[in-house]
């Protein structure tokens, strides 16, 4: 029996009544969050719906909204009601609590696979998609970036050193303490560590007609770690993989540090799965900051598999709130 992945097992569930399901294992918090990582309540409600379809049934589209940060010491119970079943669709509505509390609420929208009824006699249809990066010009290859992990280490140090802060954790017990280490990222070099920025950007910014932050794409690479053994969970994975590294393109876009914002928190979260596709192979995220404004930041993310279908499309909008003490510029 092929074991299950580390993804599988981290966000795994376990019924509680019909309908109900709580988290099989504790969280772990994400350097610079303060509860549990807003990926989990978007996955693990994922998985949730997907428990009370029929396997012929794939998401189409989840849309979400975070109420309460959900503390991590505490499990997490996911109600689903069961809005319509039908032929070809199926709508669902998952709630989260936390100790009685709502904290998330979302709904999962499912089509079948192969449809049925008079909608499978509707002959060819219209089709098209938006093109995707290429590798090698747009967008370096994942084994060409640097890997999150070493990045943030990276990053860690530039930082207990500017500061000169002492009796800090290890980057590696950081690590350790907040990482599931069931899924990779790969990132530009000067994603995190902005004395890799090119010295053409940031004169561009600093001059008196700066470029609009909005027309720039930020690009990196997503996989969970191999292998995923339930062929239903790979939109589950990619639903956690989607709340990494989309808000704080806000910070990179106007050129401040990665971690210097007061504090930024989702506050609702969209994804539209269109091909099928393989989340424990690489996957390029293009993410554009559309609109910055009123403390909200608004972004958008188009997913990609590495030989160019696109996989998903995802919109964030967080509450983004600087230090203005800080600075804003390097």
């Amino acid at each position: 029996m092929t074991k299950e992945s580390a993804i599988e097992s981290y966000l795994s569930l376990k019924e509680v009544s019909k309908d109900v399901f709580e988290n099989s294992h504790p969280f772990k918090v994400p350097f610079g969050n303060h509860g549990i990582f807003g990926g989990c309540f978007i996955s693990q409600s994922l998985h949730a719906a997907t428990l009370t379809v029929d396997a012929k049934f794939r998401p189409y589209s989840i849309h979400c909204n975070f109420l309460v940060a959900g503390d991590p010491t505490l499990s997490l119970r996911y109600r689903v009601e069961r809005l319509r079943d039908g032929k070809n669709y199926s709508h669902r509505e998952v709630k989260v609590y936390q100790e009685g509390k709502l904290t998330f609420i979302c709904t999962v929208s499912f089509q079948s696979r192969k449809l049925e009824g008079s909608a499978a006699d509707l002959g060819p249809q219209l089709r098209h998609q938006k093109d995707a990066p290429i590798i090698g010009k747009d967008v370096l290859a994942p084994e060409a970036m640097i890997d999150a992990r070493e990045a943030f280490l990276k990053w860690y140090a530039i930082i207990l050193n500017k500061l000169k802060l002492e009796n800090m954790p290890s980057g590696e017990e950081i690590l350790s303490q907040v990482s599931p280490n069931a899924c990779e990222w790969r990132l530009p070099e000067d994603y995190m560590d902005y004395g890799k920025i090119p010295e053409a950007e940031k004169a561009a910014f600093l001059s008196d007609n700066p470029p609009n932050p909005a027309n720039k794409t930020f690009r990196h690479w997503f996989r969970a770690r191999p292998t995923i053994k339930d062929p239903r969970f790979h939109e589950i994975a990619l639903a956690y993989g989607s709340d990494m590294f989309l808000l704080s393109v806000t910070n990179r876009a106007f050129l401040r540090h990665f971690a210097s914002a007061k504090f930024s928190v989702s506050l609702d979260h969209t994804i539209y799965f269109h091909e099928e596709f393989k989340a424990d192979e690489w996957m390029c995220f293009c993410v554009r900051n559309t609109r910055t404004g009123d403390n909200r930041s608004l972004v958008t993310a188009d997913v990609f598999t590495r030989e160019g279908k696109i996989a998903a499309t995802v919109v964030q909008e967080g509450l983004v709130v600087i230090d203005r003490k800080r600075k804003s510029k390097l």
